[in-house]
């Protein structure tokens, strides 16, 4: 039995931590909020990619579909079922046409039929497929691991990672995805350059058209509206509208402006919200838009690898820091999951 710190409580940081309790280790789990899954974890589309968001990166593809099996083993039943997943290709400004994602479909086993979406503008669109994709539910997620953790005697601990005793433990695990490079101020060489986005995420209530419906436009500056978990609520997202401040560095720098709305919840932003420019480029793709009533937005920090503008590739990454029996005597065992593949 190892004594290990587990430190940042989103979904990765959760399930390494009652997984390592579960094989027997005393763990403590580190989440300097109030709760679990409050950041980017909990703040996203909600979508399990199986891979059809990723035509310019078959490795993105094809690990979002390893991902999603084992998703499915430990928390299926998070997954919301009724949905229908259409991924249209744009008529104009597509970074693919729709010859080459049917033949990207087809290249990594991508099941697809060709398909009317009932709440897309036809002339607006290359090409229309339905998808076997699915949609989890963030809130009954956080409950799964929640139960999970106290299933195994995880202690919870909720303080800022500066004041956590490193030395107390035998390994530690970070798992802290915008914040990946904050355990290694001290060792510049371990820090790595990162891209970070300010995101919006607008929850809208949209006519009944949009039931049961998950709607990604392809492939380039558009966007995509989905199912809000088990609610009748949609969430919105937006390649150029919903980055509200984009950076690359060491760490995120936000404007104080956003600093008491990230990672909040669902909150009234006010003017610094872009709902209206939201709507206004969805309306081009997009039916029955007129009755959409804004209930409040999301805010979290994106973190992607820089200048991947061109493939668009999502990867995660696990690296062994240092080890006992290495040059790195003096530290105890650390391992940094950073979960680039980001949520959308």
């Amino acid at each position: 039995m190892k004594k290990i710190a587990v430190v940042g409580g989103g979904a990765f940081g959760c399930s390494a931590a009652w997984m390592l309790a579960r094989d027997g280790h005393e763990v403590t789990l580190f989440e300097r909020r109030l709760d679990i899954l409050q950041a980017a974890s909990g703040i996203n589309q909600y979508r399990l990619h199986r891979g059809y968001h990723y035509p310019r990166s078959a490795d993105t593809a094809t690990s979002s579909l390893s991902g999603l099996a084992s998703f499915a083993r430990e928390y299926g039943d998070c997954i919301v079922g009724g949905t229908q997943h259409f991924y249209a290709v744009a008529k104009e400004d597509s970074l693919v046409n729709a010859e080459e994602y049917i033949s990207f479909c087809e290249k990594v086993n991508l099941q697809y039929s060709i398909a009317n979406c009932p709440v897309l503008r036809p002339e607006k669109l290359q090409l229309c497929i339905q998808a076997e994709e699915a949609l989890f539910d963030h809130l009954a997620l956080r409950e799964k691991l929640r139960h999970r953790l106290n299933e195994f005697s995880v202690q919870i601990v909720h303080q800022e990672f500066a004041s956590i005793q490193r030395d107390s433990y035998d390994f530690l695990v970070y798992a802290l995805y915008a914040n990946t490079n904050l355990p290694f101020l001290d060792r510049s060489e371990l820090q790595r350059p990162l891209q970070f986005e300010l995101c919006e995420k607008p929850v809208v209530q949209l006519s009944s058209e949009y039931d049961g419906v998950s709607v990604v436009i392809m492939d380039g500056p558009f966007m995509c509206i989905d199912p809000l978990g088990n609610t009748s609520l949609s969430v919105m997202g937006n390649v150029e509208h919903a980055i509200h401040r984009r950076d690359i560095g060491l760490f995120p720098d936000v404007p104080a402006e956003y600093k008491e709305i990230i990672d909040a919840g669902v909150v009234n932003a006010g003017l610094l919200s872009r709902f209206p420019a939201f709507i206004e480029h969805a309306k081009q793709f997009f039916h029955h838009l007129n009755t959409a009533q804004h209930k409040g937005s999301m805010f979290t920090i994106r973190t992607v690898l820089p200048h991947c503008e061109g493939d668009d590739r999502r990867p995660t990454m696990v690296d062994l820091i240092s080890a006992r029996g290495t040059s790195d005597d003096s530290d105890a065992g650390r391992a940094r999951a950073a979960g680039a593949g980001a949520p959308d």
